[in-house]
């Protein structure tokens, strides 16, 4: 088995542990199946309306593969008895409860208004010519 080979093994296994993995087997010198067909990559850059070369959709391919790859290693670990959560720290908000208060009197705000109509504040159109 030469080196190539082995890292290869010690990628797999780590992937099959739910461990991370960075290499790439182009990394390591060696190919894999690619999940996505070239059609699949062109398609999917068409409907997103990017323009891309043959060289960058192989290059896409590879990548976008990887991904799905990846996603692949993390629908296999053991989630058993985890909470779901949405950040991985506990985080405390720094806002403040919301409360209750007694809002001001409406003529103590409209009062400190530039224009009022109708018991209400009087401001320049924003849509349309009103």
């Amino acid at each position: 088995m030469d080196l190539a080979e082995s890292e290869l093994l010690l990628v797999r296994g780590r992937i099959e542990a739910g461990g991370g993995c960075l290499l790439h087997c182009r990394d390591i010198g060696m190919e894999r199946d690619m999940r996505l067909s070239i059609e699949e990559v062109r398609h999917t850059a068409a409907l997103a309306r990017i323009g891309m070369t043959d060289s960058e959709i192989e290059s896409m391919r590879g990548e976008l593969s990887n991904i799905l790859d990846n996603f692949d290693a993390l629908g296999r670990v053991d989630t058993e008895g985890v909470e779901p959560t949405g950040h991985s720290v506990r985080i405390d908000s720094v806002m403040r409860d919301d409360r209750v208060f007694e809002s001001l009197p409406r003529e103590d705000v409209l009062a400190n208004a530039p224009l009022c109509e109708d018991g209400f504040v009087r401001v320049r159109a924003v849509l349309g010519d009103h």
